[in-house]
């Protein structure tokens, strides 16, 4: 939710709905530039809100869960632009925004799993995971 605010005040009021342009021919379109500036905030605090406050009983070290999270995060971005292309060709009848609000609901379960799992997961509960997959 954070990345889509910062999104819309950086597209509308920073940006105000204006491309950047590069060099020569090339510019860099404003939803583009909008949406550099959101993830730039909204990484970093969404690793600190979720390493200090959502998951605080991981006690893997910070560069192990930073470099996790950094994975789960590209995975997620490759499967939103995957979703939405997916709407765009599969559902082009059903308007843009409706098709993301659902896969930002989609990619926030994910995401939640992938952390509350993977990313911020306890020492104790991977050696368990190894022993029964040793067991077998």
């Amino acid at each position: 939710m954070l990345n889509w605010l910062i999104y819309h005040f950086a597209f509308l009021n920073l940006l105000h709905q204006h491309d950047i342009p590069i060099y020569g021919p090339y510019v860099i379109t404003a939803s583009v530039a909008a949406y550099v500036i959101s993830f730039s905030i909204s990484f970093p605090l969404g690793f600190i809100l979720s390493r200090h406050i959502v998951f605080p009983e991981s006690n893997l070290h910070g560069r192990v869960q930073f470099f996790r999270y950094a994975m789960a995060t590209a995975t997620l971005i490759l499967l939103t632009y995957v979703l939405i292309k997916v709407f765009a060709i599969a559902l082009p009848m059903v308007r843009a925004d409706i098709s993301y609000i659902f896969i930002m609901v989609i990619t926030a379960i994910l995401s939640y799993i992938s952390q509350r799992f993977f990313t911020f997961a306890t020492k104790q509960a991977e050696l368990e995971e190894e022993e029964i997959l040793a067991d077998r």
